[in-house]
């Protein structure tokens, strides 16, 4: 029985094997252990029909069985260590022995468990019990709990191969080949394990499917699984299995829409090829390529396989900007929703990306992996797309997807997008929105249910002259499609300062409600003074005093007068005077109309 000191308990099958087709082959389907002798006691057959030790403390267990060996065979077999092996507690696979005694026996063995967390899988040879390293597979591969099915292999060229797969998985990924001349007890041998184990690990190590036999004839011929765009001008091919480096050319093979100029394996996984382009491929355009021509080890050609491949990016800052929010439903239980737009000519991938809110103690959303967006394309994200659709009846084809988002804070709050990257969390935008950024026709009872939209993409977010309340003509929202209130922007003639409209009509409809001032400057750091008169000079409303502008944005009028009331109909003058500290001066006058729509 195992004791708190490590000690050797031997466990060998002296029946219950099966032999078919020059294979030895233990499923443990039977349930049955009655055929073993030993230490029965610190192995079981589980509930699952698998091997599984269960010793009562500390120790070292092992576990043996006759097999035959043939000059070129395969061990196969599952192995799950539900734990992080260490020197303390390791697994030995005891692959070939002359003899049922490891100590002193010569063969082969496979080793799991080391100090650090960079274990792989070490393939040894055994003289008299003494080890000589022959091979080690992946640093890491084994250094956390694990479920793999491995597979060692000697071929008649006496080359040994490891492959190694999660458990239920058919793709083996190579850990190493390497040439050594096999000495194999013949025509038998002793195949088995050793697992030394703490207390806390008495029961963690299971195992199932052993199969030794002579190699299986491949084939089948290698598929492309995946084609990925690394970059502007590399593309990876991941294969289902190894390749002969030799037929990765010619590149004629690779017949693309951007020549290939290099085709090479990658360093650490043969079931891999890396390519590079000739010609830069632009964000957001197609790479369309056939793969043909290229084999297995075994020497089976693929088949002809057609990709179409999209260059996709990260966001950066000044990429994605919060273009549309609701914050105050028409009911309290209602849902709210967040819009974003892609103002980048790249085509942006949203994995990595969530929602959070600034100075709040609500949990962070991610999104979910798999949303892209192209230049100018909007999403929307809300807790209820049924609800949102229902109650705004997007007019439009539209972008509307469903997030856990609870309900951001009415009257005022801040929503951020932010990304992860691989050592920061990067805050892509930020919005501290507020009621106050609503038409100011409208009270705060009649804002409920009415999204803030946001007029100008390239302006800066936290301006309050950059949103407005969505028009009554669609619904007061717009979900996942272009804004109602977005800035049509400035002609070629006009230069980089002028009216987006020349008449408008404040009556609360959201149609154009404001009269907006566009600028685009070369530069930032320009201070604005704006200020209306009426047709017979009188001064109505100062709409800007020595405001600090960004590069781009809008100087807005709603219309109103001094005390709250609406401007009368006419002709109107907007006196301007923008200038920066460098003494650029840029001054001008528009001449416009406050209007009154009827019969509308």
């Amino acid at each position: 029985m195992p004791q708190s000191a490590p000690f050797l308990c031997t466990l060998i099958v002296l029946c219950g094997i099966t032999i078919a087709s020059g294979q030895w082959v233990q499923d443990f389907d039977t349930g049955d252990l009655s055929e073993w002798t030993g230490d029965v006691n610190d192995f079981i057959i589980n509930d699952n029909r698998e091997l599984q030790l269960s010793a009562p403390e500390a120790g070292t267990s092992t576990l043996l069985t006759r097999v035959p060996f043939p000059d070129s065979l395969t061990w196969d077999f599952r192995v799950h260590l539900d734990f992080a092996p260490s020197g303390s507690n390791k697994l030995e696979v005891w692959l070939a022995l002359d003899g049922d005694n490891p100590d002193t026996a010569n063969g082969y063995k496979l080793e799991i468990g080391e100090s650090g967390s960079d274990d792989a899988i070490r393939f040894s040879a055994l003289t008299a019990g003494n080890e000589t390293l022959i091979a080690e597979g992946i640093m890491g591969e084994v250094g956390a709990a694990f479920d793999l099915d491995i597979q060692l292999t000697l071929d008649s060229e006496e080359l040994w191969t490891l492959e190694t797969s999660l458990s239920g998985s058919s793709i083996f990924n190579e850990s190493f080949v390497v040439s050594s001349t096999p000495v194999l007890p013949q025509p038998e041998g002793f195949f088995g394990v050793t697992c030394t184990y703490t207390s806390g690990r008495v029961d963690l190590f299971t195992f199932d499917d052993f199969r030794i036999g002579l190699p299986e004839v491949d084939l089948t011929p290698p598929t492309l699984l995946t084609a990925q765009l690394l970059d502007e001008t590399k593309v990876i091919l991941q294969f289902d299995e190894a390749l002969e480096p030799s037929s990765l050319l010619p590149l004629s093979q690779y017949s693309a829409s951007v020549p290939v100029t290099e085709a090479v394996s990658a360093s650490t996984d043969p079931n891999t090829v890396c390519l590079t382009l000739g010609n830069a491929l632009p964000s957001g355009q197609a790479l369309e390529m056939t793969v043909s021509g290229l084999q297995d080890r075994s020497g089976n050609v693929m088949m002809t396989t057609s990709v179409i491949l999209i260059l996709t990016e990260d966001p950066i800052p000044g990429d994605l900007v919060i273009n549309e929010i609701l914050f105050d439903p028409s009911s309290g239980n209602s849902a709210d929703f967040v819009e974003v737009i892609n103002i980048s000519d790249k085509r942006l991938r949203l994995d990595n990306l969530f929602f959070a809110r600034e100075n709040s103690t609500a949990v962070d959303v991610a999104v979910p992996d798999g949303f892209e967006l192209g230049p100018d394309e909007i999403i929307a994200f809300t807790p209820d797309t049924t609800e949102i659709i229902e109650t705004y009846q997007p007019a439009e084809a539209f972008n509307l997807q469903e997030l856990d988002l609870t309900n951001y804070v009415q009257g005022e709050g801040n929503v951020s997008i932010k990304i992860k990257t691989d050592t920061d969390t990067v805050i892509i935008d930020s919005f501290d929105y507020s009621d106050d950024f609503h038409s100011s026709l409208l009270t705060a009872s009649q804002t409920k249910g009415i999204s803030l939209e946001r007029i100008s993409p390239s302006a800066q977010t936290n301006d309050g002259d950059n949103w407005s309340s969505a028009a009554e003509s669609v619904n007061f929202a717009t979900p996942g499609y272009a804004n109602s209130q977005r800035a049509t922007g400035l002609g070629p003639d006009e230069g980089m300062i002028g009216l987006e409209e020349k008449v408008f009509s404040p009556d609360g409809d959201g149609f154009q409600d404001q009269l907006r001032l566009l600028y685009t400057l070369d530069r930032t750091g320009f201070i604005a003074n704006a200020t209306v008169y009426d047709d017979r000079g009188h001064r109505i409303q100062n709409i800007a005093a020595n405001k600090l502008l960004g590069q781009s944005g809008a100087l807005l009028w709603d219309g109103l007068l001094a005390d709250g009331s609406v401007a009368p109909i006419g002709i109107y003058i907007l006196q301007y005077d923008i200038f920066h500290d460098d003494g650029t001066v840029l001054t001008g006058k528009e001449v416009f109309v406050l209007a009154q729509y009827l019969n509308r």
